[in-house]
């Protein structure tokens, strides 16, 4: 085998086969594309509409994974499932806003529209999927 030699992190010469050089080349890429997706999500350079679309879409995201969820463990219960959806809908997009997209403002009319946005339509999004979704794991559909 062909060896390399390389100076590790204490200085000191290391022998690297190739097959270690790529495992670090690899390793490498894949902190590249994670940091790459995680700037996707911190974009800062947004607009008001953009960040509108992003909230929306999550939230539709939401929905279709709550619905999935709660239909396919067949569970029923209307009062508990609009609760706990409300409640992590909510709560998810205000963290992520706080988060990653917040810009110091003084505005909370802005905060208050993007907690907002989207919001009706994912709860119909949740209600259909669940019902489809329940309907189908019951053997109705």
């Amino acid at each position: 085998a062909v060896s390399t030699q390389s100076t590790g992190a204490s200085g000191m010469k290391q022998n690297n086969t190739p097959n270690q050089t790529r495992k670090k080349k690899k390793n490498q890429n894949q902190k590249l594309k994670t940091k790459s997706w995680l700037h996707w999500l911190r974009r800062e350079d947004w607009d008001k509409e953009e960040v509108k679309t992003v909230i929306h879409w999550l939230r539709q995201i939401l929905a279709i994974l709550f619905g999935l969820a709660f239909g396919f463990t067949k569970f029923t219960g209307f009062i508990f499932a609009v609760i706990s959806f409300l409640v992590v809908n909510l709560a998810t997009v205000s963290v992520y806003y706080s988060k990653y997209l917040y810009k110091a403002s003084e505005d909370d009319e802005i905060t208050k529209e993007f907690s907002h946005e989207g919001l009706v339509t994912s709860f119909a999004v949740f209600l259909a999927v669940w019902i489809i979704s329940y309907s189908y794991s019951v053997g109705y559909l």
